[in-house]
């Protein structure tokens, strides 16, 4: 019983997650994609005003991120409250039912790690399994080690990785034409239309689904904030993105952001300083892909706890099979990036998005009204 409520015995630490440490995991698992893989899409989408749709996304993304953590605050996890509310058979197929749509976002930020890696990292011809390998390892090991060690870790990652990306933001200002980026108010309405709005809650929705499956984990003083602590996750990264997709559109210009798969990349290597700063990329990369490994570390341990709960035991096993499953599947489904983000929007989008957005609100219903007929 004890694994199920967050003190995992023998050498793993035990306790629960901090205000700090909900907000590392959560912005980590919204950013370090958010940011290198969205802002290309924007531009395409959206046109030159694309950078607005991270912020108009960002208001019903954060009210939902705001109502998860307030649930989560008052019921508990969103697992434990499906078989809670629904009992455990209709529990369990809805659980299974979310197994499936997280699945599907698992396999792609996998493949997202590995494919960033072959892009960024290497210059050689490693076969893009290797690096997907190579990413998904330490993920898998901090699974293991448990919740509070990913809290511990994502404290430590993510001012870095804030840091890093205004350092960027920063030092490119000054060679940037801000012509190519303005006016600042649309002159059309393109950045608002449907799907470069449903591309982007595809990572906008992550901390009111993951993040409701930590509210276990959480302290108790801290899951009185955990809405808060949620909104937070995703209006800092719908802010930085917007921010970092202008200072692409000021340097690059509309087309050439469009043009780009990592626009960001472009943004790091046009920043030099005489002899003593060129090549940013050999210490920012290396950030972004501590970020990356975080992230596909906070997605695999919420499909095991969500294998877990419908298995019914609490087992390594469990993390080991979706560990093993979800790397060959991302590795044999996705030749190419252009897999990747056709994947994005015909299966997170429209398919896993609804499913892991509606289910916890609906486990959180049945769960707080039968505690409110108990009580009365």
């Amino acid at each position: 019983m004890s694994a199920w409520r967050g003190q995992p015995t023998g050498a793993r630490p035990r306790g629960r997650l901090t205000n700090g440490q909900l907000f590392g995991l959560m912005f980590l698992a919204v950013f370090p994609t958010m940011v290198m893989l969205l802002p290309a899409d924007l531009i395409r989408l959206g046109g030159r005003y694309g950078w607005w749709t991270p912020l108009l996304a960002g208001v019903p993304a954060v009210f939902a991120a705001w109502l998860a953590g307030a649930a989560g605050g008052r019921a508990g996890d969103s697992v434990s409250a499906a078989t809670r509310g629904l009992g455990p058979v209709a529990g369990r197929v809805l659980l299974l039912v979310e197994w499936l749509a997280l699945g599907a976002y698992v396999i792609v930020v996998i493949r997202e790690a590995g494919e960033i890696s072959a892009v960024t990292l290497v210059t050689a011809n490693i076969p893009v399994w290797i690096l997907t390998v190579m990413s998904m390892a330490p993920a898998a090991l901090l699974v293991w080690f448990g919740p509070v060690v990913l809290g511990r870790t994502a404290v430590l990652i993510w001012p870095v990785v804030f840091f890093m990306y205004a350092v960027v933001l920063a030092a490119i200002l000054p060679s940037s034409h801000v012509i190519w980026a303005l006016p600042l108010i649309p002159r059309n309405a393109r950045f608002a239309a449907w799907q470069p709005l449903l591309r982007t809650w595809v990572w906008e929705a992550e901390p009111a689904f993951l993040g409701a499956a930590f509210m276990d984990h959480v302290r108790p003083s801290a899951r009185k904030a955990a809405g808060r602590t949620l909104l937070l996750a995703v209006a800092a990264s719908a802010t930085l993105t917007a921010l970092g997709t202008w200072s692409m559109v000021a340097v690059a210009g509309p087309r050439g952001v469009a043009a780009g798969s990592l626009p960001v990349l472009d943004l790091v290597n046009r920043i030099t300083a005489g002899d003593a700063v060129q090549h940013l990329q050999s210490v920012v990369l290396p950030v972004e892909m501590m970020g990356l490994v975080l992230k596909v570390g906070v997605f695999l341990w919420v499909w095991s706890r969500l294998g877990q709960r419908i298995v019914g035991r609490a087992t390594d096993a469990v993390l080991a099979v979706e560990a093993v499953v979800g790397l060959t599947v991302a590795t044999a489904v996705f030749p190419n990036a252009l897999a990747i983000d056709r994947a994005t929007y015909a299966w997170l989008a429209r398919g896993a998005l609804p499913v892991l957005v509606g289910g916890p609100t609906v486990a959180y219903a049945a769960a707080l009204r039968r505690r409110a007929g108990g009580s009365a």
